[in-house]
């Protein structure tokens, strides 16, 4: 008898890991028993949530840390183009006006920081778009200096994310979270002086006319969107009130879409997302969703039981 019990309990196994050794029917499983699951399964997404989502995007997004303080940023002169980057560095100027887009100044990393020191210094040199996209004509992938947020509003019970336009260089039409290229000090009279969260402020004021809450102070993860080199400082869970988002305007680079949190597991799942938008939400989800109230309901998950559906132990 003992023999026979042991022979069914080792089927068991095996056959549990079955399903689970592939994706689909894993999500699946979970998906039709979660209510089942004991609590302290799904509760462990702050254990190794940064390994764990470098793994899942691995070769797209790497993050760095979490910090608790902004970066500091040493600006050290202009980066200095060969003379063949020059010259089509001014082709692109022309090509940039031309079409009636921007020229912004922009700020690149000269040197790998130390990503653990608290705050982190950051030595920087400044270019125009211009100069990116001969970099990026060579092959070259510069670190750009961005920020960004990831926003909500907890009155509606909605996620505010950044659907982009069809005429942006990267991922066009796919969603994102707000954000954009830090704009160092220059005589163009616009700029972020030297602070990341005015870079987020900004961008979120240009492509939502969204202010930020000024006294909010959300975590923030230092990453990399390696597909394009951005270094990103993101700020997880601005909350903003509903009389705001019903005047939210779109631009050139995209609009909004607001997405109910109970319609957000099912969106994690479909394709069209930038890798490093879904990768902030997810690690939004890993805090508990900083923003957006008690156990606000993720399809009936609470936001780290979200992100243990979502991402592989």
């Amino acid at each position: 008898m003992g023999t026979a019990m042991t022979e069914t309990f080792g089927l068991i196994l095996t056959i549990l890991g079955l399903i689970f050794a592939f994706e689909s029917p894993r999500r699946l499983f979970i998906g039709l028993f979660r209510k089942n699951i004991p609590t302290d399964f799904l509760a462990q997404a702050s254990e190794n949530w940064i390994a764990r989502l470098n793994a899942a995007f691995s070769g797209e997004v790497q993050i760095y840390c979490q910090t608790s303080k902004e970066p500091v940023l040493h600006i050290e002169g202009e980066y200095q183009l060969t003379d063949l980057q020059k010259e089509d560095a001014t082709k692109q100027r022309e090509v940039l006006r031309h079409e009636g887009r921007p020229n912004d100044m922009h700020a690149i990393l000269v040197e790998e920081p130390t990503w653990q020191a608290t705050p982190v210094h950051m030595r920087v040199q400044t270019i125009d778009y211009a100069g990116i996209i001969a970099l990026r004509n060579e092959g070259r992938r510069p670190q750009v200096l961005s920020s960004g947020a990831l926003i909500l509003s907890r009155e509606l019970g909605q996620i505010l994310l950044h659907r982009r336009g069809t005429n942006v260089a990267w991922y066009s039409s796919h969603l994102h979270i707000f954000g954009g290229g830090y704009m160092p000090p220059s005589n163009q009279g616009r700029d972020d002086g030297k602070s990341l969260r005015a870079t987020a402020e900004r961008e979120v004021l240009e492509e939502t006319k969204l202010s930020l809450p000024p006294e909010a102070a959300p975590p923030m993860i230092l990453a990399k969107e390696i597909t394009t080199g951005f270094i990103q400082l993101v700020y997880l869970g601005f909350d903003v009130p509903a009389t705001a988002v019903s005047r939210v305007n779109g631009n050139w680079e995209g609009y909004m879409e607001a997405v109910p949190y109970e319609a957000l597991p099912g969106l994690l799942q479909q394709p069209g997302w930038v890798p490093s938008g879904k990768a902030h939400v997810l690690a939004w989800l890993a805090l508990g969703a900083p923003g957006c109230g008690e156990r606000p309901p993720f399809g009936g998950l609470a936001p780290d039981q979200l992100f243990n559906v979502c991402v592989e132990v």
